[in-house]
């Protein structure tokens, strides 16, 4: 190895081993989700995004270890490495921009607006990080120590990754205030995904400042590294045991109880009701019967909401019910004084009996 690689091996062993104790871990907390009900597609995006890491860890580990061996490595396997980290961490910004709108979490859907909003940010930056690597592969040249984001497209990538940064912040900084239910996940959440949106930006211009010798392996070794952690404290938060994780952030068992699809339980729930609502009884006759047992506790018949996200959802149909009773009214009081304006009206009978005019 070269001056300016001499650390690259060491540290891609040293990532592989951090990298696939936290698969593992990725793996068990999945089981766990999965147990509990509660594996909403955010997580498996998390799965996904630790996965592709690990490959592309492993790949750059069996390059530096093949050039190391015999002095040569094939460039498929460095390019493999990077087309699978970039897969990684174009899932990772959506995943921290979907968690700050609280998709999933307070959310069981995000506005059409914002998903266009989302796709069109997520294309132009896959697109971006593409072609960094194929600007950094085309201009390769060992003499000048060119890095993976060095040129413009990386300098557009960093662009983005900040754009991303302060759409992430104003986004988490709405749902906080909106809803008050999952203060402690969204809090670690917005430190740690600023945090780790941020850092690419900072790598890049740390190696731009950085003398040519240095200027690879500062930015690799402080990427990957940040990139690691990033995924190993997000894993950390959906970690179900609530004993130590207190801001746990699904209160949904799983996307059928966020209302995302329809499962065979509630179908057949639902035929039930329909075939209860067939077969009941006149108004005003109850029928004495046993409580369904998947509702909360009752008093005096109405039911009891304990859970807190719950609550704030109902506030809010409350106020749409409160708007909506309003704007009745106000119609019901326009309609009376146009029906009282026109019975003051006194039309001849001979122009009240007269046929409407015809439509050219």
């Amino acid at each position: 190895f070269s001056f300016d690689e001499n650390i690259l091996y060491p540290a891609a062993l040293t990532l592989l081993i951090f990298q696939t104790l936290l698969a593992a871990g990725s793996l068990f907390i999945r089981r766990m989700l999965v147990v509990k009900r509660k594996l909403h597609l955010t997580a498996r995006i998390l799965n996904e995004a630790v996965a592709f890491e690990w490959l592309s860890v492993l790949l750059r580990t069996a390059y530096y270890a093949e050039y190391a061996k015999s002095g040569r490595a094939p460039k498929a396997l460095d390019t493999m490495s990077r087309i699978f980290h970039g897969v990684a961490d174009v899932e990772m910004v959506l995943l921290l921009i979907f968690l700050g709108k609280g998709w999933t979490v307070v959310r069981r859907k995000l506005s059409v607006h914002g998903r266009v909003k989302l796709a069109v940010f997520g294309t132009t930056y896959g697109v971006a990080s593409f072609a960094a690597l194929v600007w950094s592969r085309m201009n390769y040249n060992p003499a000048t120590i060119a890095f993976a984001y060095d040129g413009y497209p990386g300098a557009l990538v960093g662009a983005l990754r900040a754009a991303a940064a302060l759409w992430f912040l104003y986004a988490i900084r709405g749902t906080r205030r909106t809803f008050s239910s999952k203060k402690r996940f969204f809090f670690r959440l917005q430190w740690t995904g600023a945090v780790w949106l941020a850092a690419t930006p900072v790598c890049i211009l740390i190696a731009h400042v950085c003398e040519d010798p240095f200027r690879r392996k500062t930015f690799e070794v402080s990427d990957a590294a940040v990139f690691a952690l990033g995924q190993a404290v997000l894993t950390a938060l959906y970690n179900p045991a609530t004993r130590f994780n207190k801001g746990f952030p699904f209160h949904g068992h799983d996307a059928a109880g966020l209302g995302m699809k329809r499962s065979r339980d509630k179908e057949r729930h639902g035929d039930a009701l329909r075939g209860r609502a067939s077969s009941s009884p006149p108004p005003g006759k109850k029928v004495p019967g046993p409580v369904p047992p998947h509702l909360p506790a009752s008093v005096s018949g109405k039911l009891i909401l304990d859970d807190e996200l719950e609550r704030t959802h109902l506030k809010r149909v409350r106020r749409i019910n409160k708007a909506l009773v309003d704007r009745v009214a106000t119609l019901q009081n326009h309609s009376v004084e146009l029906h009282d304006a026109l019975a003051m009206v006194e039309v001849p009978e001979k122009f009240a009996d007269a046929p409407a005019p015809r439509r050219p």
